[in-house]
């Protein structure tokens, strides 16, 4: 059970960011990854990541959140020189 929400969650994250990365206010789609980044960071003070796969998915995360605002902010583009 604790795993289902675990996922609800991080599904949950994803689709808002990936809405919030294509709205017209570019700053938006950067909320998602601020909070991943603070995140990562409370773990580490609490001395939380103690594994280097711990370190490596913290960097993963953070490259597929960037790599979505990337991509939505491309669609934003393409999208207004189209109209």
């Amino acid at each position: 059970m604790e795993i289902l929400l675990a996922l609800t969650g991080v599904a949950a994250a994803l689709a808002l960011h990936y809405f919030l990365a294509r709205r017209r206010q570019t700053w938006l789609g950067a909320v998602v990854p601020i909070l991943w980044a603070a995140a990562v960071v409370v773990l580490f003070m609490r001395g939380q990541m103690n594994r280097v796969i711990d370190y490596v998915m913290a960097v993963a995360g953070m490259i597929f959140l960037l790599g979505i605002l990337s991509d939505g902010h491309k669609a934003r583009r393409t999208r207004g020189s189209t109209q």
